[in-house]
């Protein structure tokens, strides 16, 4: 029961603000209607009492004709709202087209935009039209038939809306080729029943019914969609607060930069108009991309090129990271690096990655130390290499990065290494002086002679020459074999060994002792 007594008050309110009036306008003879044809092109027809659209012949020869007439629509309020508009027009069957309705006579109503007088146009003067919101009467199906309840609303509409450029109504053929007519009567026509008619239904409205509101979302970074809540509205004027504007009712706009914007929505009916402001913050997508420059082959300055970011991350790819803008960093190794720039505003986020690539040139070093007896341990100093290749300046080489040789002859050797990384060598030449002892001195005598079997040796280590060892060597200078001896007299058969020449050295704590060996 509360709900019918509320929906009462309300259809009430509604009356006290709105009344409807139906308003019918019958053209007649003191009207405003004419027809203009082309076969007499400055001949004035405007007591005719044809509203025609023709294209035909007569006498052979072919014309076309075209038919005006305007409604005087002064009585409607300005602030009236038009709810509807239907014309009602019929065949004229007196007419001396007496073809009637005929042919594929599809025909047009158009708005006409330009002015005329009803007993001066002709065709050659004839006004401009607009085909905006035309009106289409389609085929006729009878050549008497009439056209009643014609939908002209959003004619009437636009009249009311550009009154300047607003008068009147004209009928032509969609195409105007023999043989097609549609004709009616005019407002001098003699049947006072056979003449246009036009009804229009409109509300008178008061001041108070219309309110202003309306919400908005983010459609995608800085595109925002708008959406109309307002009550009693019949047009919308938005100004975006960047200097653009928009007359629909429910826009999207784009902004061209992130910040705060004034939003205006003004809104109207044909009583009152009502604005409503609200701040609205853009915040733009952000698009990601960085440049960088390597300096002295390991320090890479990155430069920032990002839009709209704020925030910035970078990974890169070391361990190491950073957070300013525009970061400098040294690699500490050569490499390729996978480096990412995180960005990020207030709404948005986004990455970027590159593959950097650092090249740290070798810095190619060694030392080395004599162990005695043409035995030389070498030792690799080299800065930033990842491989090694020694030539030892007797034919002999080695990739080892510390590798000991035994040099099978006195002298002077041209030791070189080459060391190198993914993208860059270097080499470093040494002169190494070589002393072969074949023998100990006379207080310490060791021999070294051929064993009983085809590969001992034997062996005659005296007690005072302290812990002896032996170790084997391939001509590369690579260890083969070692193993810890007793003194004094002792045969030491040789292990299995590849075909070739070996150094067969018998250390002590005092001397070394070398032996060159062939094995086949």
């Amino acid at each position: 029961m509360k709900t019918i007594i509320v929906f009462s008050v309300l259809l009430l309110s509604v009356f006290l603000l709105q009344a409807q009036v139906t308003l019918v306008i019958r053209l007649d003879s003191t009207g405003k209607d004419a027809n203009i044809r082309t076969d007499k092109p400055i001949m004035n027809y405007g007591n005719s009492m044809d509203f025609i659209a023709n294209a035909f012949t007569a006498g052979g020869n072919f014309f076309i004709q075209r038919s005006l007439m305007e409604f005087d629509l002064s009585v409607i309020p300005v602030t009236a709202v038009i709810n509807s508009a239907y014309l009602n027009l019929y065949c004229n069957t007196i007419s001396g087209h007496a073809q009637y309705q005929y042919g594929d006579n599809l025909c047009y109503l158009k708005r006409i935009t330009g002015s005329w007088g009803e007993t001066q146009v002709n065709w050659n003067n004839q006004p401009s039209t607009t085909t905006e919101n035309q009106v289409t009467l389609a085929v006729s199906t009878s050549n008497t038939q009439d056209y009643p309840s014609v939908d002209v609303k959003q004619l009437i509409q636009d009249i009311r809306n550009y009154p300047q450029t607003s008068h009147g109504i004209m009928i032509q053929l969609q195409i105007e080729e023999t043989y097609r007519t549609m004709v009616f009567g005019s407002g001098d026509h003699p049947d006072p029943l056979k003449r246009p008619v036009l009804i229009i239904q409109y509300d008178t409205c008061q001041s108070g019914q219309l309110s202003t509101s309306f919400s908005y979302n983010e459609s995608s970074g800085s595109t925002i969609d708008f959406t109309d809540q307002s009550i009693g509205a019949s047009t919308w004027y938005w100004d975006f607060g960047d200097g653009q504007t928009s007359e629909i009712q429910n826009p999207q706009h784009t902004y061209a930069n992130a910040g705060k914007y004034n939003v205006c929505l003004t809104t109207g009916n044909p009583c009152e108009s009502d604005s409503l402001c609200q701040e609205v913050e853009v915040c733009a997508s952000v698009t990601p991309s960085f440049e960088y420059t390597i300096n002295n082959h390991q320090s890479v300055l990155f430069q920032d090129a990002s839009v709209n970011a704020e925030h910035w991350f970078w990974d890169f790819g070391d361990g190491s990271s950073s957070t300013d803008q525009n970061p400098e960093h040294a690699y500490s190794n050569s490499g390729d690096f996978q480096v990412v720039e995180y960005v990020w505003n207030s709404c948005d986020s986004a990455s970027i990655s590159d593959l950097v690539t650092i090249c740290i040139p070798v810095a190619t070093d060694f030392s080395y130390a004599d162990l005695g007896n043409a035995s030389i341990q070498f030792t690799d100093l080299s800065a930033d290499a990842i491989s090694w290749l020694w030539d030892f300046g007797d034919g002999n080489v080695s990739t080892a990065q510390n590798p000991l040789h035994q040099f099978l002859s006195t002298g002077s050797f041209s030791v070189c290494l080459k060391a190198q990384n993914t993208c860059s060598s270097e080499m470093k030449c040494q002169r190494v002086a070589v002393e072969l002892l074949l023998k100990t001195n006379a207080n310490v005598p060791v021999v070294i002679y051929p064993g009983s079997g085809e590969n001992d040796i034997r062996l005659l280590l005296p007690d005072s020459i302290g812990q002896p060892g032996i170790w084997i060597h391939d001509t590369s200078g690579h260890l083969v074999y070692q193993e810890d001896l007793t003194a004094g007299s002792t045969e030491f058969k040789l292990p299995a060994l590849d075909e070739g020449i070996y150094i067969v050295a018998v250390r002590t704590e005092e001397k070394n002792f070398t032996l060159k060996i062939l094995v086949h």
